[in-house]
C-alpha cells in the first residue's frame, strides 16, 4: 500500500474492503453470489441467522474452500438483520486492528454485484476526497456510500420511494438522505465513531436509521446512481391493466408489515423530525404501499392487523424510551 498520501489502485482498494453478508435460509445459489461478492473484497464474514443444518452445510463448505478469506458466524437463531450486521462488523473491526482493512461492504444474501462494482466505487471515493491515509482537506467525512440497483422483477432501475426518480443516467451522483443496506459501503473509521446498527429495529428501516444518524452527526451519505447490482424488493407481482397501467406489489409478509410500521414511527421520532423530508416521503410511500396491499395482495387481514399492531408497538416503544430514558443504543 502506498504511503505517500495518494489513493490506492483499484486492486489495492479491493483489498481494503471487508464484506459482511447476512444469510437466512439461503438457496443453493448462495455460493455463486458469495463468490461474486468476494471478487470485490479482500475478506468476508458471513453471518447466518438460524438456517437449517443442510443450509449451513453449504455455507460451511464455502468457508472451508476459502481459508483465511472467509469466516462464518452461526447465530443459531434469527437475531435480525441489525444484530447480524453488527456481529459481522465487530469481527471485521477486530481484524482491522491488524491493519489492511478500511471499508465495510454490507450485503443481503440475494443481491448480486456487477463485475465493475469495486472499480466504480473506487472512482467514486476518490472524487469525494478519500485516500487510504484519510480524507483530503476540505472534504467532509463519508458516512455511507450506496449504489443504484436493478430489480429484475420490475425490469427497471429501482427507486423504492415514490415518486419514481428519473433513470440513473439522468441523475448526478452525490448526497442523498438514505441508501439501502445491500451494496453499501461504510468506512471502518465511521463505524467506530458513530456505532453500528440499531439492534431493536431488527430488520426494516435499519439502513434508514443509520444513514439519518450519520447525516445528523455531520457525515455525508452518498449514492453512485449507476446500477451496480441486482436486488429484489420482496416477491414482486405486477398487475397489468389495459392499456398500459402497471401496479407492482411486493407481497411482503405480515411479519414484515409489522416492522415496516413499528420502525417507521421509531425512526421518525428519534431522528427524522429533524430531517422531515425523509419522514414525509417514506410515510407517503408506506401509505401507498398499504393501499396497494389491501387491494391486490393475499393474506390481507393478517397484514392489516400486523400494520396496526406495529403502529401501536412503535408508539409504546417511544413512550417507554422517553419515560425510562432508555432506547436501544447502536452496537
Amino acid at each position: 500500500m502506498k504511503n505517500d498520501g495518494q489513493a490506492a489502485t483499484s486492486d489495492e482498494f479491493k483489498a481494503l474492503i471487508a464484506s459482511v453478508v447476512v444469510t437466512f435460509h439461503p438457496d443453493e445459489g448462495i455460493p455463486g453470489r458469495l463468490a461474486a461478492i468476494l471478487d470485490h473484497s479482500g475478506y468476508m464474514v458471513v453471518v447466518d441467522n438460524g438456517s437449517t443444518e443442510m443450509e449451513l452445510g453449504i455455507l460451511r463448505r464455502f468457508t472451508e474452500s476459502h481459508p483465511g478469506m472467509v469466516e462464518l458466524i452461526e447465530n443459531g437463531e434469527n437475531l435480525g438483520v441489525a444484530t447480524a450486521l453488527n456481529r459481522g462488523a465487530s469481527r471485521v473491526l477486530e481484524k482491522a486492528k491488524q491493519g489492511g482493512l478500511h471499508w465495510l461492504l454490507l450485503m443481503d444474501q440475494d443481491s448480486s454485484l456487477y463485475p465493475n462494482y469495486h472499480l466504480e466505487m473506487f472512482e467514486m471515493v476518490k472524487r469525494v476526497g478519500w485516500t487510504p491515509q484519510g480524507m483530503l482537506p476540505g472534504f467532509a467525512k463519508i458516512g455511507v456510500l450506496g449504489v443504484g440497483h436493478f430489480d429484475p422483477a420490475l425490469g427497471v432501475w429501482y427507486d423504492p420511494l415514490p415518486p419514481r426518480l428519473p433513470p440513473p443516467t439522468e441523475m448526478p451522483d452525490g448526497d442523498v438522505r438514505t441508501v439501502i443496506t445491500s451494496g453499501s459501503m461504510v468506512p471502518i473509521s465511521t463505524w467506530r465513531e458513530i456505532g453500528g446498527m440499531m439492534d431493536d429495529l431488527f430488520i426494516d428501516h435499519v439502513d434508514h436509521e443509520y444513514c439519518l444518524r450519520a447525516r445528523k452527526l455531520g457525515y455525508r451519505v452518498l449514492e453512485l446512481r449507476k446500477p451496480l447490482m441486482t436486488h429484489h424488493i420482496g416477491s414482486t407481482t405486477i398487475f397489468r391493466f389495459w392499456p398500459a397501467i402497471e401496479i407492482p406489489t411486493s407481497n411482503h409478509s405480515a411479519f414484515r408489515w409489522y416492522y415496516f410500521i413499528r420502525n417507521y414511527w421509531i425512526v421518525l421520532f428519534r431522528i427524522s423530525l429533524k430531517d422531515w423530508r425523509w419522514g414525509a416521503r417514506c410515510g407517503k410511500a408506506l401509505l401507498l404501499k398499504f393501499f396497494v396491499m389491501c387491494i391486490f395482495e393475499k393474506d390481507r387481514p393478517a397484514k392489516v392487523l400486523a400494520t396496526f399492531k406495529g403502529a401501536k408497538d412503535g408508539v409504546v416503544y417511544l413512550v417507554r424510551s422517553w419515560i425510562t430514558g432508555r432506547s436501544s443504543s447502536p452496537s
